[in-house]
């Protein structure tokens, strides 16, 4: 028997955008999926978009927020409560998955016997097209090489659901996904990286020199306040991670 992914989508004012997503979640060539969809009180049509895949397909289902949390850690907290599926896929409103995703992706964990696996990802540009670089998955990645390197496509990751009890998304703006994973690393558990490209991440070009700045303040606010780290041993951290980020772009 196959295993079934629940796929976790936070969504905000995706518009169009949410349509390509759940198209590349439609086509998918492993077919055992439920995809639960957060809306965070989206003020343009998503809702409407999202609502007309949940009419088409039944393993689509959308749960709307309250009220508006201000990022995505609660609306994927929401999701993860919400999963049926042995493994949890995360997909971003935004990004694109090739058809054969799952597939070769589920493949390739039980090859490795992993309980937590990414993909390499391509960029692509607000409009969809290919920025011609792609982005590729660590071959291993734990806790100690996370703090210097956060190069992980989160929309290309799928861990096992057993993995995050007593773990959550922590309240942050942007960033969220640094701290969630240094909670899943440091129960020694080990993330596999396949070198097949088979999502793809979309750029924001108005917001990426704000959001990067954002995000390394983040990062380092997680050093001091969250891991606790003294000084120097932050700045060692954060001057790794400062060094691939840049790398990752050239």
């Amino acid at each position: 028997m196959h295993s079934q992914v629940s796929i976790i989508i936070p969504c905000y004012n995706a518009g169009e955008r949410i349509r390509e997503t759940l198209n590349s979640v439609l086509g998918q060539t492993y077919e055992n999926w439920e995809a639960i969809v957060i809306d965070d009180c989206s003020t343009d049509h998503s809702v409407e978009i999202i609502n007309s895949f949940v009419k088409e397909d039944p393993r689509i289902g959308l749960i709307i927020n309250d009220e508006n949390s201000g990022g995505p850690s609660i609306p994927r907290n929401l999701g993860i409560a919400s999963a049926k599926g042995d493994l949890i896929a995360f997909l971003d409103s935004d990004d694109i998955w090739m058809p054969e995703k799952l597939e070769h992706q589920l493949q390739f964990m039980k090859e490795k016997n992993a309980w937590i696996s990414s993909t390499s990802y391509e960029l692509i540009d607000e409009s969809g097209n290919s920025l011609g670089k792609a982005i590729h998955a660590q071959p291993v990645m734990d806790f100690n090489k996370y703090l210097r390197n956060t190069n992980i496509g989160f929309s290309s990751t799928v861990i096992m659901r057993e993995l995050l009890k007593g773990v959550e998304f922590r309240k942050m703006p942007v960033a969220e996904d640094f701290p969630f994973w240094l909670d899943v690393f440091r129960k020694g558990y080990t993330m596999f990286g396949l070198t097949e490209v088979l999502t793809q991440y979309r750029v924001q070009k108005n917001s990426l020199s704000s959001n990067k700045l954002r995000s390394a303040k983040h990062i380092w606010k997680t050093y001091r306040t969250i891991e606790k780290f003294n000084l120097l041993r932050s700045l060692y951290y954060f001057n790794s991670y400062a060094f691939n980020a840049i790398k990752k772009r050239l």
